[in-house]
C-alpha cells in the first residue's frame, strides 16, 4: 500500500543552503498536513492562559492573528495597487501608539519607512521637544512640548521658531497651526529663502468641535528634500503649531507617519474634544480627507488607564468609520502577566470580535524578560534600534505577503 500523499508531502525536507542537498527538515517541520494545520491555528499559549476561547486562525511564522480578516486584505490591496498605480491616490500607513511607537532610536516607523522606500508623511511638531528628539527638527527656541500632545505651544509675549529639514523628496509642504488672540509676525521660511507670512489656504475642524487648525500650502517645489522654519511672535495671544506635511502633488506614493505620544493611554485617542484623533481628522489626507488610503497600526495598551478595555474597541472602532484599515499590534518586551498581559490578551478577543488583523510583538521578540536577555531592549519598557528594526523587519514581511 502506498503512503498518503499528504504525508509524504508533509515530510519533506528542504534544502541545505541555496543550492545544497536537502538536509535535515526545518524547525517547524511537522509530520502530517493536520498538524500543519493546528501549528497556523495555536495562537500564543499566554493568550489563552485565562481561559478566553481565543481561536480564529494565527500566522505562526508571521505572528499574525486573523490573516484572512477584511482589513488584512484591503491593507495588501491598497500597498499593491499605490505600487503599480500611474496615478495620484497615495497609501499612507498612520503608526500610532505611546512611546514604544515613538521609539528610543529612530522607532520602528522609521525602520519600516526605509525598509519600503517609502516617503514621509505628516511630521508632527512635538518631535522637536521631544526628550528623545527627532532628528530632523533643530534651532528651536520659544517653544515647548507640553503634556500629551502632537503639538508645540509658543511662548507668551515672545518670539519662537523652530525648523525642519525633511530627508525624503517632496514637490510642496503643508505647515500646520493655530492661533487666538492677539498676535505679532508669523512667518514661514523656505529653504532659506525670504520669510513670507503665514496665510491661511484653509481650515480644518474636527467633527463636533468649535475649533480647528489652519493650514497653508507651498507648492511648486522641486521634487526633492526641503527645509521648513517657522517662527511666531504672541502679544497676549496663543500659537500652537501642529507639524509640516509633506506634499506629493501628481504622485502616488506610499508615506509613513510616526504618530507615537509618549505616557499616552488608550483614554487619550478615544473619540472626543480632548482626543489625540482630533489632531489626524485635521491633516490632510487622514480620515476623511481626501481620496488617498489609509492604514492605521495601532500599538496602545502599555500605558494602563480607566476603561481601557472599552476605550481600545472604541478606537479602533471609530479609525475604521474614518476610513482606516486596521492591523492592531500586541507589544513586545512587556509582561504577559498582570494589566498588560490583560490588554494583550483584550487585544486578540477585540480582533476576533471585530475580523481585525494582529500581529504579537510580545510573541515576536518575547515578553520583558526574553526580549532582554535576546538583546532587544533599550530599557525594561523600551526596544532598541536592533528591537525596532527586527519588528519592523516583521511588519514589512506581514505586509508584502501575497
Amino acid at each position: 500500500m502506498s503512503t498518503p500523499i499528504v504525508e509524504v508531502i508533509a515530510t519533506l525536507k528542504g534544502p541545505r543552503g541555496w543550492k545544497g542537498e536537502r538536509g535535515p527538515a526545518g524547525v517547524n517541520a511537522v509530520p502530517t498536513m493536520d498538524a500543519l494545520a493546528e501549528y497556523r491555528r495555536t495562537v500564543p499559549a499566554y493568550v489563552t492562559a485565562a481561559g478566553d476561547a481565543v481561536d480564529n486562525e494565527y500566522n505562526a511564522d508571521l505572528r499574525l492573528f486573523n490573516e484572512s480578516s477584511a482589513d488584512m486584505f484591503a491593507i495588501r490591496r491598497d500597498l499593491g495597487l499605490t505600487k503599480a498605480s500611474t496615478g495620484s491616490i497615495s497609501t499612507q500607513i498612520l503608526c500610532l501608539g505611546d512611546s514604544k511607537t515613538w521609539g528610543r532610536g529612530d522607532g520602528y516607523p522609521t525602520w519600516l519607512r526605509d525598509m519600503m522606500g517609502a516617503l514621509d508623511g505628516m511630521v508632527f511638531a512635538q518631535g522637536a521637544g521631544h526628550t528623545y528628539p527627532d532628528p530632523r527638527w533643530s534651532l528651536m527656541s520659544g517653544f515647548t512640548l507640553t503634556g500629551i500632545q502632537l503639538y508645540l505651544t509658543a511662548a507668551a509675549n515672545a518670539t519662537s521658531q523652530v525648523t525642519l529639514t525633511l530627508t525624503r523628496r517632496a514637490n510642496g509642504v503643508r505647515v500646520w497651526w493655530y492661533s487666538s488672540g492677539s498676535m505679532g509676525t508669523q512667518q514661514v521660511t523656505i529653504d532659506g529663502g525670504a520669510p513670507v507670512a503665514l496665510v491661511q489656504t484653509g481650515t480644518r475642524i474636527p467633527s463636533g468641535l468649535a475649533n480647528g487648525w489652519y493650514y497653508m500650502d507651498i507648492t511648486g517645489l522641486t521634487d526633492a528634500s526641503h527645509t521648513v522654519k517657522v517662527s511666531a511672535t504672541t502679544t497676549g495671544g496663543s500659537f500652537w503649531f501642529l507639524g509640516v506635511e509633506p506634499l506629493h502633488t501628481g504622485q502616488a506614493v506610499t508615506t509613513v507617519i510616526n504618530a507615537g505620544v509618549s505616557s499616552s493611554t488608550v483614554a487619550d485617542w478615544v473619540p472626543g474634544s480632548t482626543s489625540q484623533l482630533n489632531e489626524f481628522n485635521a491633516a490632510p489626507g487622514l480620515l476623511n480627507q481626501g481620496p488617498e488610503r489609509k492604514i492605521a497600526i495601532v500599538q496602545l495598551g502599555t500605558n494602563s488607564s480607566a476603561s481601557e478595555v472599552a476605550n481600545y474597541r472604541t478606537t479602533v472602532i471609530r479609525l475604521r468609520e474614518l476610513g482606516y484599515s486596521v492591523l492592531n499590534v500586541a507589544p513586545g518586551g512587556t509582561a504577559t502577566s498582570g494589566s498588560r498581559g490583560t490588554m494583550k490578551r483584550t487585544q486578540y478577543l477585540v480582533a476576533q470580535e471585530l475580523s481585525m488583523p494582529l500581529v504579537d510583538f510580545t510573541d515576536l521578540i518575547g515578553d520583558d524578560v526574553t526580549a532582554a536577555a535576546r538583546g532587544y531592549m533599550e530599557d525594561t519598557l523600551h526596544e532598541n534600534d536592533r528591537g525596532e528594526r527586527f519588528e519592523a523587519a516583521a511588519l514589512l514581511r506581514i505586509l508584502n505577503a501575497a
